[in-house]
């Protein structure tokens, strides 16, 4: 069954999505210093909750999505069918790549992280679930679609050795997780977002290559 069809209920706008995501993307604008002009590709796009914020500090973001399905809840005007393991873009389209919450469901994930690298021209952002952390190993137990959580775990200094980038910016975070999964009055007692030293929910990596590429 499809992945999006067991989980998806809520938009982009639930109050739950927005103050979450609104405070990573803020977070990623400031340190990736983007402008209206910043080029970025969100791969991974899914229902556009994190590729919406983007929108409100740039003019020109992409979603990119191997789910039809799913694609069509997306608010964001650019959006391009493909898969993160084979981009269909040319090398440095854009300034910023990022990849949330998406490395984990990918079997050859090293090879999605090269062709993050690869059309990427300045940053590549990466935010992935932290495996050591006891509610993510829940849900990876409870939750098939999730499993390669816990049969495959992805650390912080496995994806910063494949990324192999200056990495200006590393942080743990703590936010809303399985907001499609977790009913209201669960959520609303989870503190929305905190970035921070040590265990998390997730870890997010933003890699620079060293020279401009393109």
């Amino acid at each position: 069954m499809n992945y999006w069809k067991q989980i998806y209920q809520r938009d982009y706008i639930d109050p739950f999505v927005s103050k979450s995501m609104g405070a990573i993307a803020e977070k990623i604008a400031e340190v990736c210093k983007v402008s209206k002009k910043t080029s970025i590709l969100d791969v991974g796009t899914g229902p556009g909750y994190l590729t919406f914020q983007l929108t409100k500090f740039s003019d020109n973001v992409t979603g990119l999505d191997n789910d039809s399905y799913i694609m069509k809840k997306n608010p964001v005007k650019k959006l391009q069918i493909g898969d993160a393991t084979n981009i269909p873009f040319d090398d440095g389209s854009f300034d910023l790549v990022i990849c949330a919450n998406t490395l984990h469901h990918i079997n050859k994930w090293k090879k999605a992280v090269s062709e993050l690298k690869r059309v990427s021209r300045k940053y590549v952002v990466i935010w992935e679930p932290d495996s050591l952390n006891p509610c993510m190993l829940f849900c990876a137990l409870t939750r098939k679609d999730e499993r390669l959580i816990l049969t495959r775990p992805l650390s912080l200094n496995a994806i910063k050795q494949e990324l192999a980038l200056k990495t200006p910016y590393v942080t743990n975070v703590s936010n809303y997780f399985f907001t499609n999964v977790l009913p209201d009055f669960i959520l609303k007692y989870i503190p929305s977002v905190s970035f921070h030293k040590g265990l998390g929910t997730g870890f997010i990596i933003v890699g620079e290559h060293s020279t401009i590429k393109g």
